[in-house]
């Protein structure tokens, strides 16, 4: 499909210039003119070296970035002259280009109107991606002029002072980012002293007089990090599926981001990659979330059913403590994180010559909604600038809990009732998830997987996300009550053997069959009935699976599943969770070449971003994570065995 698309920019090229793009340099001699005047040979040369000659090659397979030679450009310094480099991306948009009388220009626009198919390629030329909405050029300049000054030397291409960058003047933090700065170091210090006051208690064989001054303490909570927990109360198999589900997000990430954040040389490489089956591991990707959906609502029904029974008016009383003590449970860690976007502190990380699309991609819905993201209602308010967009998950997890906690005040009470409503919500979900996907021709797959279209009319919010969540109540309920009444589930061979193979069954279907879908957005029942079943079928398949390892029955999955390494993974997931996008984000914005989309490339990532972020979400969640999970206990008046850890 995208070979039509990039057909179109080749035949656009070829009315500018036989050999590379008729770029005109205007001469009227402003301050930027008499910074090149002053250049000497060498200096000059070494400018014209760095900077793109306006020629890409391999246009027609999906390279549209010419980005020259960004570190070469900054080291040219001329200090007798006060004569430094600087790095300016220009951008080319493809309305220019379009805009142009050219008849083979237009003649090949009507040949591509003319089928369905190609029409659904111009839709990507409003897509946003600056990868499909224009030419990209790298070039080196006197630091003196501005980035308007340098769009009036090279006409047609557009020049942002974002996107420019020089070494003539150090780089000065913001007020923001130097208090989130201050804050987190304050916090990395706070919890030294802590550790250091628990060092020394331990030493001498004292127990802390207050619980709040080992709190931040980097030595208690890394033991409690690290400790292993053989109870099979706790579900062990879960470890497995939170951290298999967890590194099957990160790997979903890096390919998402290809395109996004990454200067790809081959974006055509996308409809080829995208007709392979085997692909479907990640353009099921999203599939990911409804397992930590159905996980959720597990653990919630199933530790809630375990603490003693109480009256309604004490259920109702005890209420605003319980959402408080999720709030506090989750809001700290993502806080931090929102501060580190919403002041920019992470724009002084690292640098590149793509380094200024963060600010767009990243930084600044979290300048303008940082509120919505720690008030958890983001994912009702313009979902299309997300801050700290993966925490889209947080808010619909917060919303659910909260309904959670209602059904099972009324659990308690009339299950029966309770369970019926339960099983209402669960079709009424499917209904609901029907309609979404048969108004809108969307099946959850396919172009919403990998360019993010119409993914704000189904995939943040709650009354569509639900489903899966109130699933896992009902499994929680029932393994509650096996384990309670200790009758072990009684099943045949036969019927452990034909389960087994409807619960593999279930989940490759559910991974694989989208593959015949995942174009077809013509056909509103057939998108509606997939859209609606295919998550049910993955989330049965999820719990049926839990299920039988919660009772004994899950053989070597079980065994497997409950590997100690995943204890540790799980306990890291909600960091995790948090970090891992903004390591992909830093990692393909510093870059500072072009890339090829390719498995191995996109593999290569996966491994080398999610050791990091497993590194760095071990010292996020002894910093900022743990410690709030004591404070929390201790503002709710908590002893210690009475806290129950949900991580996500």
């Amino acid at each position: 499909m995208l070979i039509f698309f990039c057909s179109i920019i080749f035949f656009m090229l070829c009315g500018f210039s036989t050999a590379k793009l008729n770029i005109t340099f205007i001469e009227t001699c402003d301050e930027c003119c008499q910074e090149f005047k002053k250049l000497d040979k060498i200096t000059e040369f070494k400018m014209e070296d760095a900077s793109s000659d306006f020629k890409i090659t391999g246009i027609l397979y999906g390279n549209f970035w010419d980005l020259g030679s960004y570190d070469e450009c900054l080291s040219i310094r001329s200090e007798e002259k006060e004569i430094f480099g600087k790095y300016c991306l220009g951008y080319l948009p493809l309305e220019e280009l379009i805009s142009k009388p050219n008849i083979k220009i237009q003649n090949t626009l009507e040949m591509v109107r003319s089928t369905k198919e190609q029409l659904e390629i111009l839709d990507l030329l409003h897509s946003g991606n600056p990868s499909l909405t224009g030419l990209h050029f790298g070039v080196c300049v006197p630091n003196k002029c501005s980035a308007l000054q340098v769009t009036e030397r090279y006409q047609h291409v557009y020049f942002d002072e974002k996107l420019c960058y020089s070494e003539a003047e150090p780089t000065e933090m913001n007020t923001g980012a130097l208090i989130a700065l201050i804050f987190i170091g304050c916090s990395v210090m706070l919890a030294m002293i802590s550790t250091v006051y628990d060092l020394l208690c331990e030493y001498r064989g004292q127990e802390s007089k207050h619980l709040i001054l080992i709190a931040f303490s980097m030595y208690t909570n890394g033991k409690n990090l690290v400790k292993i927990s053989k109870n099979q109360n706790q579900l062990l198999c879960i470890n497995g599926i939170k951290a298999i589900t967890m590194l099957w997000i990160i790997l979903g990430h890096v390919y998402y981001n290809f395109p996004i954040s990454l200067a790809m040389n081959n974006l055509a490489a996308i409809s080829d990659w995208v007709e392979n089956p085997a692909n479907m591991i990640i353009m099921s990707g999203a599939l990911s979330v409804d397992t930590f959906f159905v996980v959720g609502g597990l653990l919630h029904v199933y530790t809630s059913m375990r603490t003693p029974k109480s009256k309604l008016s004490q259920s109702l009383k005890q209420l605003p403590m319980s959402l408080l003590h999720r709030y506090l449970r989750l809001t700290p860690a993502l806080s931090i994180m929102v501060l580190i976007y919403a002041t920019g502190l992470v724009s002084y990380v690292s640098d590149g010559p793509r380094w200024g699309l963060m600010d767009d991609l990243l930084l600044t819905s979290c300048k303008n909604k940082w509120w919505a993201t720690i008030l958890y209602v983001q994912n009702y308010d313009k979902v299309e600038n997300l801050c700290v967009s993966q925490s889209w998950y947080l808010s619909v997890d917060m919303q659910l809990f909260i309904i959670a906690q209602l059904i099972i005040i009324l659990l308690r009470l009339l299950p029966k009732l309770a369970l019926s409503l339960m099983v209402l919500l669960v079709l009424v979900a499917n209904i609901i998830m029907f309609v979404v996907g048969y108004t809108n021709e969307i099946t959850g797959l396919g172009k919403g997987s990998v360019f993010p279209i119409q993914t704000s009319d189904y995939y943040y919010m709650t009354h569509v996300r639900y489903g899966p969540y109130v699933l896992g109540m009902l499994v929680g309920y029932y393994i509650y009550e096996l384990k309670r009444r200790e009758k072990p589930l009684k099943l045949s061979t036969w019927s452990l053997s034909l389960l087994w193979t409807v619960i593999f069954s279930a989940l490759l279907a559910s991974i694989f069959s989208g593959h015949e879908v995942l174009t077809n957005t013509d056909n509103g029942v057939i998108d509606g009935f997939f859209f609606a079943l295919n998550r049910t079928i993955w989330s049965c398949g999820i719990a049926l699976l839990i299920i039988l390892c919660a009772t004994g029955k899950g053989g070597p999955v079980n065994w497997f599943l409950s590997f100690p390494i995943f204890q540790l993974i799980t306990k890291l997931s909600y960091s995790i969770y948090l970090i891992h996008y903004i390591v992909i984000n830093i990692g393909n914005l510093s870059s500072r070449d072009t890339i090829a989309f390719t498995d191995m490339n996109a593999l290569l990532q996966f491994f080398a971003y999610s050791a990091i972020t497993i590194l760095l979400s071990v010292v996020y969640c002894l910093i900022f994570e743990h410690p709030m999970m004591i404070i929390s206990k201790i503002i709710l008046g908590k002893r210690r065995s009475e806290v129950t850890v949900n991580q996500k």
